[in-house]
């Protein structure tokens, strides 16, 4: 495949170049397009000619994809009208990325492995990871891509792999000791995992920073500013952040600069849209939604200009020194749908976090949007770390949700607890109250 080891012709010019994506590489996604009935119908209602790479103005011209869209198709249908892999040709099947509407479930080609490894193994060279590191992969595995693929990744780099999983694939204390006891260089996981395995550490009166971490690595989640130091904070390594969506594959990753995502654009078309005029592209650095076409990994289930749902600009330069700077930036703003309404007033999921979260008595915490008598109501549940002014706390936390929304929400508050012991990660707690968590 052309684009597997491209990395290396990139190394070698010193990052000077990057070949245009589409016009390169157009061919083989549009090829697989046509053979989906659902893709072929898009294309010829764009007045594409099969066989035809068309230039990118007209290849705008085709009906962007969304989730939602795919939704509204059977099971039946999906796998008669998008697939177009034969059963003998399908490896694996991933999970669509998301936690709203009913989950989908993309098979995928013997014949797209190079490239997708090709992909998340760019993401281990670009933070520095190589011959010689040993990883704790604490991505989930399963049907979700990023535990597996991460474990290909490494070894084709010669990295050591320890292929933990979640806690629910590996009991988090038990991960806990294999961070002090075989004392990889490598932490990767969701960032709310890596959280959540500091506090486990800390319960069993470890230090986290005490397990010798070099790299933090995180993906699959939004990553707030404060987020990020607090698992920096506990680990006493660099926090670097990947993107991607179980549509393409993993697109980008984090430099030293961390100012955004270097994209992979040979092996990604990405296209940022204004979603309220028509599907118009904006200008660089202003916001839009991220649209992607993956061009080499289309032999299962092709995308043509599929609509992820991020908010994000596009940067052509970066600061950085490294052969990754010919790849331009994507720096992500935040999800379309990433926001509650409350008595009228929108709150941001990630900037409420971030403002929890720079509360440093806070240890952890569940959010609830409920509905009540009087309308939406919201709720915080917080834990606070040992020894701190739970009282001061709660009025200061109370009094920063006040000024950012104008509400002021009821509380409960409590101290941090032993369950930081047990393998459930307080992220992934579901409460069936009104309209449930944010």
């Amino acid at each position: 495949m052309v684009v597997c080891r491209l990395l290396a012709v990139i190394r070698s010019s010193g990052g000077a170049g990057v070949p245009q994506a589409f016009e390169t590489y157009g061919r083989t996604a549009l090829a697989n397009a046509w053979r989906s009935p659902f893709f072929r119908s898009r294309l010829l209602e764009a007045g594409i000619a099969e066989g035809e790479v068309p230039d990118l103005e007209r290849f705008r011209r085709i009906r962007p994809t969304t989730k939602d869209d795919l939704r509204a198709l059977t099971a039946e249908q999906f796998q008669s009208e998008v697939v177009i892999a034969r059963p003998a040709d399908v490896a694996t099947v991933w999970r669509s990325g998301g936690v709203t509407g009913r989950p989908l479930f993309y098979p995928r080609a013997r014949a797209d492995y190079q490239a997708i490894v090709e992909s998340f193994s760019r993401v281990l060279d670009m933070v520095g990871v190589g011959a010689g590191d040993l990883m704790l992969n604490s991505f989930p595995l399963g049907t979700h891509p990023l535990g597996h693929m991460f474990c290909y990744a490494a070894q084709s780099l010669g990295v050591g792999c320890i292929a933990a999983g979640s806690g629910a694939n590996t009991p988090t204390e038990v991960q806990v000791q294999l961070l002090f006891d075989c004392r990889p260089s490598v932490f990767a996981g969701l960032a709310s995992y890596l959280m959540h395995m500091g506090h486990v550490a800390e319960a069993r009166g470890l230090v986290p920073r005490d397990a010798g971490v070099k790299v933090v690595l995180s993906s699959g989640e939004p990553l707030t500013p404060a987020k990020r130091a607090r698992i920096e904070a506990a680990w006493g390594a660099r926090l670097l952040n990947a993107y991607g969506m179980s549509e393409c594959s993993m697109m980008g990753a984090e430099c030293e600069a961390r100012d955004g995502f270097h994209l992979w654009t040979d092996m990604f078309l990405v296209e940022i849209l204004d979603a309220d005029r028509d599907w118009a592209p904006v200008p660089e650095g202003e916001l839009g939604t991220v649209v992607a076409t993956p061009l080499h990994n289309s032999h299962a289930t092709p995308f043509l200009r599929w609509v992820s749902g991020d908010i994000a600009s596009l940067h052509a330069t970066c600061a950085c020194a490294g052969p990754y700077r010919a790849f331009p930036r994507l720096r992500l703003a935040g999800r379309a749908a990433g926001f509650s309404k409350v008595k009228g007033i929108n709150v941001g999921h990630q900037e409420l976090e971030d403002l929890l979260l720079r509360v440093d008595a806070v240890a952890d915490f569940s959010i609830w949007v409920e509905e009540v008598d009087a309308g939406d109501r919201l709720r915080i549940e917080v834990e606070f770390a040992p020894g701190a002014d739970q009282e001061a706390a709660a009025g200061l936390v109370t009094e920063r949700v006040r000024a950012a929304y104008e509400i002021r929400p009821p509380g409960v508050w409590r101290p941090r607890t032993s369950r930081y012991g047990s393998a459930t990660c307080a992220s992934d707690r579901v409460h069936a109250h009104g309209r449930g968590q944010l």
